[in-house]
């Protein structure tokens, strides 16, 4: 150390100020980095958090298209029997999807994508209702119960659709890309 200082012409003390001065300037830095790592990482887990979330979200929101089409094909199927049980077994299923669909958080879906889900809730709903009433009146003209059971599982499928293809399912796009194609013709 004499040999440095005496070279410099610095005395012991200004070296040791000097050193300490570098040495704060440094650790200032490193703080900076560390913090600033910090904060990142902590982006980096948020927006990993969010897309899994979304991700979550899209699941639950196709899963209940897709049991509310399977209820509609279940009702239909237990009326053309002429089953009660299997017409009380399909309200039960719907009565599940309906309530599946409620731990949905609409909030986290993309903007797009909350009409198609909103219509298949409310859709749900509906045929709940009709379900109920066929379940209590088996005796109904089945003709009648067939249309509207077709028209209803063609709604829910079309939403259920535009909910997939809202939600990034590129086979439901080019399939609402190839319907709206079709029509014009």
């Amino acid at each position: 150390m004499h040999y440095l200082c005496f070279m410099s012409n610095l005395s012991s003390e200004q070296w040791a100020a000097w050193v300490q001065a570098i040495g704060s300037i440094l650790a200032i830095i490193a703080a900076f980095l560390i913090a600033s790592l910090q904060l990142w990482f902590s982006l980096a887990k948020e927006r990993r958090e969010q897309r899994e979330r979304a991700q979550r979200i899209a699941r639950l929101s196709t899963a209940f298209g897709t049991q509310l089409i399977e209820s509609i094909t279940n009702m239909t199927e237990a009326c053309t029997k002429g089953n009660r049980l299997l017409m009380e077994q399909a309200l039960s299923h719907l009565n599940e999807v309906v309530e599946f669909s409620r731990s949905v958080d609409v909030a986290g879906l993309p903007a797009n994508a909350i009409r198609p889900f909103m219509t298949l809730r409310i859709l749900a709903g509906k045929v709940n209702k009709y379900f109920e009433l066929v379940a209590m009146n088996p005796s109904t003209a089945f003709g009648k119960v067939e249309q509207d059971l077709d028209r209803m599982h063609t709604n829910a499928s079309n939403a259920s659709l535009m909910l997939a293809a809202a939600l990034g399912d590129k086979v439901a796009s080019v399939a609402l890309k190839e319907e709206g194609e079709q029509a014009r013709v």
